[in-house]
């Protein structure tokens, strides 16, 4: 990420030698082809002769890895998309970034990546610390406690896409912070109509597990989840105590369905 954010095709030239030269018995091979993959995307971002670095350092590489280096000169386009390796790009507040790529549709309409680094501010500033934000990711229906039937299957199977955050509490705010989860959905749902749907069903409250704070504006869905996930330990989040991010994080999920 550091040779894409500083344009420097000299780190992305150094991360594809050193790649070459790890010893392919020390680690298992597949992390290798991961490595390779992010390095082919950074090169090909950074100058028009990508095959011509890697066949180069193909010469280099340690001979367990040098048939791995080959498979990725003159990659196709598809196979050297970042969806492939698990990644999607984002433009974070400190630029160019890379986020993980769960396997489900994803499609949207709205910047969710960029709604999603706005809530994590949020939780952040909070007694939360966000641990990682996917793409790709899907909402399931045991977070609607109200859905019914067939119907909350199709809702969710038209959704344009979701991306997650999961936030993990702070050492010492709870004396079990670690079996604690905390975790966000930010849905484009396919209309308005379908998005009130998921809104209402994770609003209902009977015989609930889990805590919940539910926002929506247009197509937009923000779905706060927590709860303890070990028996016998108490959850240091109540539906009331959820209310404090209602302010914050309704205005970024307004702002940002009234951007489309």
């Amino acid at each position: 990420m550091k040779a894409l954010r500083t344009n420097s095709l000299d780190l992305a030239t150094d991360a594809a030698v050193a790649t070459a030269l790890v010893d392919r018995e020390r680690i298992d091979w597949r992390e290798i082809l991961l490595a390779l993959g992010l390095v082919t995307f950074a090169l090909r971002r950074l100058t028009t002769e990508p095959d011509s670095i890697l066949d180069r350092v193909r010469g280099m590489a340690e001979p367990g890895v040098r048939d791995l280096v080959g498979r990725f000169v003159e990659i196709s386009d598809e196979d050297a998309d970042l969806a492939t390796w698990g990644y999607v790009q984002a433009e974070t507040p400190d630029g160019f970034g890379l986020i993980g790529r769960g396997f489900a549709n994803y499609d949207p309409t709205l910047d969710l990546i960029d709604v999603a680094c706005q809530v994590a501010e949020v939780i952040e500033s909070d007694t939360y610390h966000v641990g990682e934000i996917t793409a790709g990711e899907e909402l399931y229906s045991v977070w609607l406690p109200g859905a019914r039937g067939d119907e909350p299957s199709r809702v969710l199977d038209a959704c344009r896409g979701c991306v997650t955050a999961t936030a993990l509490l702070h050492p010492g705010t709870h004396s079990q912070s670690s079996d604690q989860m905390f975790l966000v959905f930010i849905v484009e749902a396919k209309n308005e109509t379908d998005a009130r749907r998921l809104h209402n069903w994770a609003r209902v409250s009977d015989d609930r597990k889990h805590c919940a704070l539910s926002l929506q504006h247009g197509s937009l869905l923000c779905l706060v989840i927590a709860r303890s996930v070990v028996v016998g330990v108490d959850s240091f989040e109540t539906t009331d105590s959820l209310m404090r991010f209602f302010e914050p994080l309704d205005a970024i999920v307004a702002a940002a369905a009234s951007s489309s």
